[in-house]
Order: C-alpha cells, then sequence, then structure tokens
C-alpha cells in the first residue's frame, strides 16, 4: 500500500463523507457510491497495509544485505553470526515487533469502525453514520500518520 493512496484516495473520499453526512455537500447518489465503491477501498487499503506490515521484518531486515555483494562475500565463519546479531540490534533499535502490532492495531480499528459504518447505513440512521464516518476519518488519518512515521524504517545502516 503506498501512503499515496491513503492520503490521495482513501482519506479524500472520507472527507467527502463527512461534508456530505453533515450537509455541506449535496451529493444523493454519494452515499450508494461510497457504500458500493468507498469502503471496498477502504477494505482493500486495510488488506494491503496489512500484508505489508506483517512483512516488514522480514522484507526490511539488514540481514538480506548478507546476500549480496560485498557481504555475502563475507567468510563463513562471520556470515555464521553476523547477520543474526545485525538483524537483532535493528529490530531492538527501530522497535519492530511494537511497531508491527501498532500498525496491526489501527488497521484493525479501521475495520471495526467501517463495521459499525455499515451497521449504521444497515439501519438507515443518519445521525449514526455520521458519528460513525468522523471516528472512520479519525481512525484513517491516524493510520495515515503511522504509515509515515514508518519512513525511518530502512534496514540498519552497516
Amino acid at each position: 500500500m503506498s501512503h499515496d493512496v491513503l492520503k490521495n484516495e482513501v482519506m479524500p473520499l472520507i472527507a467527502k463523507l463527512h461534508r456530505v453526512l453533515s450537509g455541506e455537500v449535496d451529493a444523493p447518489d454519494f452515499l450508494a457510491e461510497f457504500d458500493s465503491e468507498g469502503a471496498s477501498k477502504v477494505d482493500v487499503a486495510c488488506d494491503e497495509f496489512d500484508a505489508l506490515i506483517k512483512s516488514a521484518e522480514a522484507d526490511l531486515s539488514p540481514k538480506t544485505l548478507f546476500d549480496i555483494p560485498p557481504l555475502s562475500e563475507c567468510p563463513p565463519e562471520t556470515t555464521c553470526w553476523l547477520p543474526e546479531a545485525v538483524h537483532h540490534r535493528w529490530m531492538v533499535e527501530h522497535r519492530v515487533p511494537k511497531r508491527v502490532k501498532d500498525g496491526l492495531t489501527l488497521s484493525n480499528r479501521v475495520r471495526r469502525t467501517l463495521r459499525d459504518w455499515r451497521r449504521a447505513r444497515s439501519k438507515s440512521s443518519q445521525a449514526d453514520a455520521q458519528m460513525v464516518a468522523i471516528r472512520l476519518r479519525s481512525e484513517l488519518s491516524k493510520l495515515s500518520t503511522f504509515v509515515s512515521s514508518l519512513a525511518d524504517l530502512p534496514p540498519y545502516r552497516l
């Protein structure tokens, strides 16, 4: 998932949803469009985020640098311990397990809020839908901020 997708596609949809529900914008077909397409975009964004954050440790670990030159040319007595040592230091220094857990928690909160949205819409409760839209906007904003914070998670510099 690209941070651009979250910022440029999903967040504007949520902002418009909020404006439509508050009466700032008259777009009678937008709620049905959001239900059929917008909510799916949020689901897909969460799925993509979950897949990426779950693979962050394996994909970003500096131990992968030992698979390519020049580190792949290290002697076996070095490669039997150094990649794991560097990986461990990177994990601790960048708090990778905590960040993965925090990211998945945020994604789950977005999903729960989206379920609440669908429930409010099925009950035809405009007031509930408006409150849930505000929560959805807030949860997606938190997720977006979290995604931005991951920029400092490149492999440890050797």
